[in-house]
């Protein structure tokens, strides 16, 4: 029923406003009029598809009506920060993360624009973490920890997830070196007692 009322105003519309000089009666007869609701209930059914590059087809029409048609046109402006977004979305699902949106929008579209840049940044600082962790491990500062304080929300969990890491694989590394330190030196230092788990069992028992 909504739609049949709507679309009722929309062929009164036609009539009243695109099709000047004639009379209601000339106006709701004219053959042009059905068509344009036609091509409006096309242009719905293309939207509610995704179908978002569809356009309305100008050339069907004459006078006023084209020249609404042709001014529709502009209607693709709203979908420009749209394909902005997906291209920034389609690089960072690849592995690209350093674009971010530059253009400056309005009201919906900035908020878009705000969302896909912050998720760019959040990969942009977890990216310069590993990597400034993978330095200090080079350089053998094996007591250094990533920061998951400087995140929030999983990936903050995920910076958490590498401190975890480092510390199973460091903590009987730092405890077999200390013993053979001691054993160096002549001392016999007492069996290790702390639990360890698969190849940190093996070094232990040795």
């Amino acid at each position: 029923m909504k739609t049949e009322s709507c679309m009722g105003v929309v062929r009164a519309t036609v009539a009243t406003d695109l099709l000047p000089g004639r009379s209601s009666a000339q106006k709701s007869g004219d053959g042009e009029v059905p068509l344009v609701s036609q091509e409006i209930i096309r242009l719905v059914e293309a939207a509610r598809d995704g179908r978002l590059t569809e356009r309305g087809r100008a050339d069907q029409f004459q006078g006023s009506i084209a020249r609404w048609w042709r001014h529709q046109r502009n209607a693709r402006r709203i979908l420009v920060p749209i394909g902005e977004g997906n291209r920034i979305l389609a690089q960072i699902s690849s592995g690209k993360i350093d674009e971010l949106i530059a253009q400056t929008y309005k009201g919906d579209h900035e908020k878009m624009k705000q969302a896909i840049n912050n998720i760019a940044v959040a990969l942009q600082k977890l990216q310069a973490e590993m990597l400034r962790m993978s330095d200090f491990a080079k350089q053998g500062q094996l007591s250094e920890r990533a920061k998951p304080d400087q995140f929030k929300g999983s990936y903050a969990e995920i910076v958490q997830g590498v401190n975890v890491t480092l510390d199973a694989l460091i903590g009987p590394l730092n405890v077999a070196a200390k013993y053979v330190e001691q054993i160096a030196k002549g001392d016999i230092p007492a069996k290790i007692t702390d639990a360890y788990n698969g190849t940190s069992t093996r070094s232990k028992t040795t």
